[in-house]
């Protein structure tokens, strides 16, 4: 396998999606489509009515007026609007919502004309409103635009085709050039804390022989290097934006899921200006968003429908589980997350449920609370498990994978909770792959560090060949279950890993087959939504995990997280009372901590679980005595 990009892929692909286009400029990996005089002049004049919308908004005292020195006559104002970001960012605020909408639908419409919508995946929106100055420059900064580099380096989609556009001002002393390389490292397609270290790593760099300038839109490939020249203290306005193609090409595979949901598609961009529009709660002296070099828009924007006043957050109704995600979640760092998930590059993606379709949800947990036939945990239902686990057994046969442990009630979930919302699964499968990655993390960072290993209420064992899979092989390792059933899936999952896994038959409520599992201070005890199904009744299994000094860590439902203040919380107690969940665990946990048998290492609540309840809340703690 190549260590470099196969650009040729990237520059056909460049003439298919442009084919059609008669460029006044072609470079391989960079077009210059036409627009026409009358188009120009629309475009020109709905970003000098947003900039005036910005400075009759910010200085008050002047009277502004549009006229054709506007750009010149303003110059100084201009330079120095509060919503501009240290790039050049003309950001939208509670001002100069209405000029921005209109911008952003002139845009559309314009932009249309060149007939590659229907080419288009997803674009990037909204469309950015670009400030260049002289001023601006600031060298210092690790990834200043006056650096070379690609905008991959930014964050940005390695499959997103750039597009310029020049609205004003002298492009021959403040413009951009552009840059090819001779190779392009595999390594280098991801974001960079700085553009030096990229431009180091590259041995070729050649500058092309095309310039930024009016003659059309500029459609650039992000493989191709570029930089912005500032030779004058004048100023140049420009609109920028990418689109990612629907036509793939084997070096698209980076995207920075921080920035996925600033990309919508072509259908929602039609709405924008039309039946929907932009707006924030944002004044424009309030302060713009310091985000670590603009990882997200630097303004809480949201749209709303003109029909009904339908809101909803548009950086936020589609969204996703990814790196970034489940590093700020658990406190992971780039080398702790790298060395859990390797090769992880799927996005779990879902959307949140807002107004009439989040009180849909509402009523049907309202609904299932008062039903009066809900199973109630607490009491040794084993005939439920046995039958459970045994069809799991049974459709495993003589043919072990993975896929097929997965337990009966993950496949029915699309709608949950998620951070305070609820959320309706994009992704297949979305709970347990969810649940998969949640395990593995807990099993990394906090269940290696002791000799023995035993899992409680192992079930169909998806846990136990995480822990096979993941810990080291020096740790020995104890599946428990109360169904007998369950054992011989253990047995297969040994089989399947090549790792001896002892299967153990242990109930937790009258602590049959404790002495079995061997728990002593040099073993963790784990437990994935296990736990719960003992009500109250886990006071003799709490006293013996006290008693052996061990590392205990539970993913279970944890009723004293929720928020009695909350409704959304409120529910979800409801549920977790109505079902006998696990009692106040943590609380009689602190109990045994004052007296100096037990002491708690961590409590995090994830946030995370069916529509109901949430069956993942995390307890770290050990016995002491």
């Amino acid at each position: 396998m190549s260590n470099s990009i196969n650009i040729e892929d990237r520059r056909k692909r460049m003439q298919s999606l442009f084919e059609n286009l008669d460029c006044p400029q072609d470079k391989n990996l960079i077009k210059v489509g036409p627009i026409d005089h009358k188009s120009f002049n629309n475009l020109k004049n709905a970003v000098m009515y947003y900039f005036w919308d910005c400075i009759t908004s910010s200085y008050e005292e002047i009277n502004i007026k549009i006229n054709d020195n506007f750009y010149e006559e303003y110059k100084n104002e201009i330079k120095n609007l509060p919503n501009i970001t240290p790039n050049g960012l003309v950001v939208p605020k509670k001002e100069n919502l209405m000029s921005f909408n209109k911008l952003q639908r002139v845009i559309f419409k314009e932009f249309e004309k060149n007939n590659i919508n229907e080419k288009i995946d997803r674009v990037q929106f909204p469309i950015n409103v670009r400030l260049q100055s002289g001023s601006f420059i600031s060298e210092g900064r690790p990834r200043a635009s006056t650096k070379k580099h690609t905008d991959i380096w930014a964050g940005d989609p390695s499959g997103a085709i750039i597009v310029f556009l020049h609205i004003y001002g002298d492009y021959k002393k403040i413009g951009i050039d552009f840059f090819e390389t001779k190779e392009f490292p595999v390594d280098l397609v991801r974001t960079l804390d700085d553009y030096d270290y990229g431009n180091k790593q590259i041995e070729e760099i050649q500058e092309l022989h095309l310039k930024y300038d009016d003659s059309g839109w500029i459609f650039v490939d992000p493989f191709l290097l570029h930089e912005t020249y500032k030779n004058s203290d004048d100023i140049r306005i420009s609109l920028d934006f990418r689109f990612i193609p629907k036509t793939k090409v084997a070096s698209d595979t980076y995207e920075d899921e921080s920035r996925k949901p600033y990309f919508i598609s072509v259908k929602e961009w039609r709405k924008f200006g039309d039946t929907k529009i932009l707006s924030t709660k944002q004044e424009l002296f309030g302060e713009i968003k310091n985000n670590n070099y603009t990882k997200s828009y630097p303004v809480d924007i949201f749209s709303k429908n003109i029909a009904n006043n339908y809101k909803e957050n548009i950086l936020c109704s589609k969204k996703f589980i990814g790196e970034n995600y489940i590093k700020n979640k658990f406190c992971l760092s780039d080398e702790e997350y790298n060395s859990i998930f390797p090769n992880q590059k799927n996005l779990l993606e879902y959307e949140v449920l807002y107004n009439n379709d989040r009180d849909v949800v509402i009523e049907s947990i309202l609904r299932k609370i008062n039903m009066k036939n809900l199973r109630i945990s607490g009491d040794n239902n084993n005939n439920i498990w046995e039958k459970g686990w045994g069809e799991i057994l049974e459709s495993i046969g003589d043919d072990f994978t993975p896929d097929k442990i997965m337990p009966q009630y993950f496949d029915h979930h699309n709608i949950m909770r998620l951070d305070g919302n609820y959320i309706k699964a994009l992704t297949e499968n979305f709970v347990y792959k969810y649940d998969q990655i949640i395990r593995k993390v807990i099993l990394k960072k906090y269940a290696g560090s002791k000799s023995n290993l035993v899992e409680l209420g192992c079930g169909t064992g998806s846990g136990t060949l995480l822990a096979a899979t993941d810990l080291d092989k020096s740790i020995s390792i104890t599946a428990s279950d109360w169904a007998s059933t369950s054992l011989p899936i253990i047995k297969k999952i040994s089989e399947f890993t090549g790792r001896d896994i002892a299967a153990k038959q242990f109930n937790m409520l009258d602590m049959n087959g404790w002495e079995s599992l061997a728990v002593d201070k040099d073993t963790t005890v784990i437990s994935f939504h296990a736990l719960e199904q003992l009500g109250e009744n886990y006071e003799n299994l709490l006293h013996e995990l006290c008693k052996s000094n061990c590392l205990c860590i539970h993913l279970e439902p944890i009723y004293e997280f929720y928020d009695k203040e909350n409704l959304f919380d409120m529910l979800a107690k409801s549920y977790h009372k109505k079902r006998n969940y696990l009692g106040k665990y943590i609380t009689d946990i602190k109990k045994f901590e004052k007296e100096n048998k037990a002491k708690i290492i961590e409590e995090l609540r994830i946030g995370f679980g069916d529509r109901y309840h949430e069956a993942y809340s995390l307890i770290i703690w050990k016995g002491t005595g």
